[in-house]
């Protein structure tokens, strides 16, 4: 699987932030919901955090990360200089903490390994810390969700035997996430440094130069240092907080570039509910309820697994595993499981319902429906998880001289595997159902207002096993 610090080392980084951009500008709309069943792609985003606006009430000035890589590059070139003199270095070690005459050095960017000329994230402008921009995770198997991120690189100078330095650059992801619970609308402010793998500027370099040199762990050590920080009384921590939204600001001036959030007011935090009783939540609700696994006889050349492997649903981002039955020890030949387990949620302000169906043979699926469709309520439906696998070649035809039939090469395909029959039942406030009656299991209406309820006509609304 291609990474994007990998991307970033083989193409640089223009070339994938602008292939990016263009691709997530794509992939990326206004929250608008749209349905769509039983896809194999990666999953839409979730509803939270938004998209922080131009408005936003708090932001993250890129000019502040600027700074704390650069302490973050200096902390380490210092306590290589303190390596190479003896000197032990302190627990907690941070630039105060660093010897004035290697504090001198780092910044006179002498020693074996200092800064490339004017390679400071301070200094260095557009060409080693690009724009912020958005973007979303891309899971298969698990809710995906938007975030703000730029690409940097830092580059520093070793001096090897010869009449020539040799640059070795590490090329990172600045992430800058609105982390929030499972089914939660708020969460953390978060910003993470994701590194790449080391390249050396020029080749024909010892591989073992890198490791030498520099700490393997300069990375986790930076972004430690960075945290530290942000942490620290009457540091820029004063930015960082609780957010419902996420944003990049991408100003006419890069010096003002920033990432967005929105703090939510004081109070105002809702309580997640993950699985209350059906017809207890205020407001609106969601009942999800999971009919059946049926596990597809195999594909011609593919031996499945023996065992089914485990289930499990996300639910509007919040997870449930369905319990290990007997029944659901499906056979590798094929074969159906009735079952009978629930999930409701709070769907109060909620714009979509987003189903995700995972097994953990790595098989995923989701379909997801907005509130013009009273979030898929009514109709019995079907999902099937895909995956892709790899086939022997199929032989082709004889060969008229001697006969023998060629063996073509092996083929990844895509197995469409376990198909979950599911239903969705809505509840709403009795102010917002307009005059209808609640929909019984066998067609009729009750004459008790306040809610929707539209399971499969023809069946009774059974107990159902919460999950």
């Amino acid at each position: 699987m291609v990474t994007l610090s990998g991307m970033l080392a083989a193409r640089g980084t223009r070339a994938v932030a602008l292939g990016l951009v263009l691709f997530y500008s794509f992939v990326l709309t206004e929250s608008d919901a749209h349905a769509q069943e039983g896809a194999i792609s990666p999953p839409a985003p979730l509803q939270w955090p938004v998209q922080a606006g131009p408005t936003a009430n708090s932001d993250f000035s890129i000019t502040v990360l600027r700074q704390q890589v650069e302490f973050g590059g200096n902390e380490e070139l210092c306590k290589i200089l303190m390596r190479e003199a003896g000197q032990p270095i302190p627990p907690n070690f941070n630039w105060s903490l660093c010897p004035p005459q290697f504090q001198a050095k780092v910044t006179a960017h002498e020693g074996k390994v200092s800064w490339a000329p004017s390679a400071e994230p301070t200094k260095c402008g557009t060409n080693c810390v690009g724009r912020p921009f958005m973007t979303q995770s891309s899971s298969l198997d698990r809710p995906n969700s938007i975030f703000a991120m730029l690409y940097g690189h830092l580059d520093f100078a070793i001096d090897v035997p010869g009449p020539f330095n040799r640059t070795v650059r590490y090329g990172y992801e600045a992430q800058f996430r609105c982390l929030t619970e499972p089914g939660a609308r708020e969460g953390d402010f978060n910003i993470r440094l994701v590194f790449g793998t080391p390249v050396v500027g020029e080749p024909g370099i010892l591989e073992g130069i890198v490791d030498f040199m520099i700490p393997a762990n300069i990375s986790r050590s930076i972004e430690a240092g960075i945290r530290r920080r942000l942490s620290a009384p009457r540091s820029q921590s004063q930015l960082l907080g609780r957010c419902t939204s996420i944003g990049a600001k991408k100003d006419p001036q890069p010096s003002f570039d920033s990432a967005l959030f929105d703090r939510p007011p004081p109070g105002t935090m809702q309580p997640t509910v993950h699985n209350p009783p059906i017809g207890t939540v205020q407001g609106k609700s969601a009942t999800v309820r999971f009919v059946r696994i049926t596990r597809k006889p195999p594909v011609f050349g593919y031996a499945p697994p023996a065992e089914p492997g485990q289930f499990s649903v996300f639910v509007n981002g919040i997870a449930a595993h369905f319990p290990d039955t007997p029944a659901l020890n499906l056979p590798a030949a094929g074969g159906s499981a009735a079952i009978n387990f629930c999930k409701t949620i709070d769907m109060n302000g909620a714009d979509r319902l987003q189903l995700i169906f995972v097994n953990s043979h790595s098989g995923a699926v989701w379909s997801q429906f907005g509130a013009n469709t009273n979030f898929g309520a009514g109709p019995q439906r079907t999902m099937t998880t895909g995956r892709k696998v790899v086939v022997p070649g199929q032989p082709g035809p004889p060969n008229p001289t001697t006969g023998r039939a060629p063996v073509g090469r092996p083929q990844s395909i895509v197995l469409r595997e376990f198909e979950l029959v599911y239903t969705i039942e809505y509840r709403r406030p009795p102010d917002q159902v307009g005059g209808a009656r609640p929909v019984t299991g066998d067609g009729t209406r009750t004459t008790r207002p306040g809610t929707i309820l539209e399971p499969v006509l023809g069946q009774s609304i059974q107990p159902c096993r919460k999950i």
